[in-house]
């Protein structure tokens, strides 16, 4: 999953969805979502969901009303819940039988949940850690900048790799400021998340871009063919070299692990 799309639950916007060529999308019923329209906006989600295909559908619900909505939603072909505000797999025991069916995304955006971070990568039907930057710099009054939030983000990898889930960067949420996006989005891959959430369809094939020009697959072949060929350990190109563990994360990349 390079890049994620936030799609609000309304008719018109998930009518287009299949046509933003993101890798993966979420129906929100949380942000975009105003309080008058939350039933209206379910109920929308669900009459997509029994029409499209679903493979690649996550669908971040509200945390006021969850009950509601895993009830309405549990029985719809879809991949998995985005849990906002997560803090503690706790706070979800129970509703544990219908998360565990499914692959989830932990959205980590406030000061405990950056402190109870390990609790939520190693939770088991968690798949994908996912960082949300605006909740968090608002919650500890902070500017908004991936040159302060370095290290927070390192962190966030960290735990989701150490225990073999995905990690996905906050959106970017300045539509008009081409440059400093893509300059965040090399950030991300910089700092080894497997991708970036998005805000509007015209975000996806900037990251998409990135993200697999990262992870060349021809490449990525090429350095494994020659590392076997040499037999010795190691192997230059272009002046770097190439060991072991870049083998083997290549190999986890191309799904030959």
């Amino acid at each position: 999953m390079r890049s994620i799309l936030f799609v609000p639950a309304n008719e018109r916007m998930l009518t287009k969805i299949h046509t933003f060529k993101a890798d993966a999308y979420i129906i929100d019923l949380e942000d975009s979502i105003p309080p008058a329209r939350k039933s209206e906006a379910l109920s929308d989600a669900i009459a997509f969901l029994d029409s499209m295909p679903a493979e690649n559908i996550y669908i971040r619900i509200e945390r006021t009303i969850i009950a509601e909505q895993i009830t309405a939603l549990k029985t719809l072909r879809f991949e998995g819940y985005m849990l906002p505000k997560f803090e503690n797999p706790g706070d979800f025991s129970a509703f544990h039988d219908e998360l565990s069916r499914r692959k989830n995304i932990a959205l980590v955006e406030t000061p405990m949940g950056l402190v109870n971070i390990r609790e939520a990568a190693s939770c088991a039907w968690v798949k994908a850690i996912a960082f949300g930057a605006e909740d968090y710099t608002a919650a500890v009054m902070m500017e908004n900048s991936s040159e302060y939030l370095k290290g927070i983000k390192a962190g966030i990898v960290m735990h989701a790799k150490a225990f073999g889930k995905l990690a996905l960067d906050t959106p970017f949420m300045n539509l008009n400021d081409d440059e400093r996006f893509l300059a965040e989005v090399n950030i991300s891959a910089d700092l080894g998340f497997d991708g970036k959430l998005a805000v509007h369809p015209k975000q996806t094939a900037t990251i998409n871009d990135v993200f697999s020009r990262r992870n060349d697959p021809e490449f990525m072949r090429e350095v494994i063919r020659l590392y076997e060929a040499g037999g010795e350990g190691a192997v230059s190109i272009g002046g770097k070299i190439y060991e072991r563990m870049h083998i083997a994360r290549f190999r986890k990349i191309l799904g030959e692990e």
